[in-house]
């Protein structure tokens, strides 16, 4: 009897084994179950939080809905392995959705920098103008200063060399002369010599 207790006893031990995996599985199975579908179902709430973006995910929420309620019938009915497809296929939904979300935002932000691109190369355009405009500005100042230093310096040549000219040399102009006194005009000074 020893022999058989001890063959028994490791039957049921292995038997016990087998049972605990097959439950262990089981859970594990639903677990993951309800892990998968309490993703969709967290992801579809996060959707339909999202104010801003609920006319663009409304299609996807619905068809999410519709496969996490699908699910729902199916394990009632005891179809645990069509029902893990629902809620994976309603976990597919949600993440549709938050891609579409996140799409969206990206757009938004590449709409944004485009628009500030384009108003900083307006920005610079202006500047650039401004720019020529000052250096246009520069060159005609330039211009006036070089104009009136030449013609600084052509006014003392002409002044010096028509004095030159001009000192004991007639050219082509008359001077006017002043006269010498004439001897006539001259008073003469009164004789002493005798009485007057």
């Amino acid at each position: 009897m020893g022999k058989r207790r001890k063959r028994w006893l490791s039957r049921a031990s292995i038997g016990l084994a087998a049972g605990a995996v097959l439950v262990a599985a089981a859970l594990a199975s639903a677990a993951s179950a309800q892990d998968e579908r309490g993703r969709a179902e967290a992801m579809v709430t996060e959707l339909e939080g999202d104010v801003s973006h609920r006319a663009l995910t409304a299609e996807v929420v619905a068809r999410a809905h519709q496969y996490l309620t699908q699910g729902q019938k199916l394990r009632a009915s005891g179809d645990e392995t069509r029902a893990k497809l629902a809620d994976a296929v309603a976990r597919e939904w949600a993440e549709v959705g938050r891609d579409l979300v996140r799409t969206a935002d990206l757009e938004q932000r590449a709409i944004r920098a485009r628009g500030e691109a384009d108003d900083a190369g307006a920005q610079v355009d202006r500047e650039r103008a401004l720019l020529d405009e000052a250096i246009a500005q520069n060159g005609r100042l330039r211009a006036q200063v070089e104009a009136a230093e030449h013609e600084k310096k052509q006014e003392p040549e002409k002044t010096s060399a028509s004095a030159a000219r001009d000192n004991g040399k007639n050219s082509g102009l008359a001077r006017p002369k002043t006269p010498a006194p004439a001897a006539s005009t001259v008073p003469k000074a009164p004789a002493t010599g005798g009485k007057p």
